[in-house]
């Protein structure tokens, strides 16, 4: 569920030499305004979707689960970095 959010912050930061996808990471609303809203959005169509979507609402163990798997992301990305100039 949460990929999405961790995808793009990773795509802050795209050049092997930019490393650190956190640097000013508040200088810019526009896309503090849109991960806010995709967070919210993800978060009310899995717990109020229901049938309509074909989504079951996550216990919050699950959503732990999907938040730690979402960071990896952000570890791979950096060890892609790293690795592969």
């Amino acid at each position: 569920m949460l990929f999405q959010i961790f995808n793009e912050i990773n795509a802050r930061k795209l050049k092997p030499s930019e490393v650190n996808v956190f640097e000013n990471f508040f200088n810019n609303p526009l896309f503090i305004i849109i991960l806010i809203g995709t967070i919210v959005i993800q978060l009310v169509m899995v717990k109020f979707g229901g049938r309509s979507l074909k989504t079951v609402e996550l216990s919050a163990m699950e959503n732990t689960l999907c938040v730690l798997l979402g960071a990896s992301s952000l570890l791979s990305g950096l060890l892609i970095k790293l690795v592969l100039p």
